[in-house]
């Protein structure tokens, strides 16, 4: 096992948040994508929130999509696909979906 510098999780080859194990992993597969997502996929501690940041900002400018509130907290808006606490819901999410993720699989 690789020791990192910082805290977070060494998984396939990926570096994740230590609150990402094995098991998130697989259970990824289950999700089912819908046509109108929108998947953003940054390399680890590459900017990851910024990126939902700069989306949302766009989103609050232009008056479009439920992303436009700041009321909710980021995660809530644009949850991790491996972070299985969001998975149930994700269904009653209006699309287009915003996801997050340091890997696609």
């Amino acid at each position: 096992q690789r020791q990192l510098p910082f805290s977070h999780s060494y998984l396939h080859v990926c570096i994740f948040p230590p609150f990402i194990k094995h098991r998130h992993l697989d259970n990824t597969k289950a999700i089912k994508l819908r046509e109108s997502d929108v998947v953003i996929a940054t390399f680890p501690k590459n900017c990851t929130t910024w990126t939902q940041k700069i989306i949302q900002s766009l989103h609050g400018i232009h008056k479009t999509g439920h992303l436009q509130r700041n009321d909710k907290v980021l995660d809530k808006l644009m949850p991790w696909i491996e972070h299985t606490e969001y998975h149930a819901q994700l269904d009653s999410i209006e699309g287009p979906r915003y996801l997050k993720t340091r890997t696609l699989r």
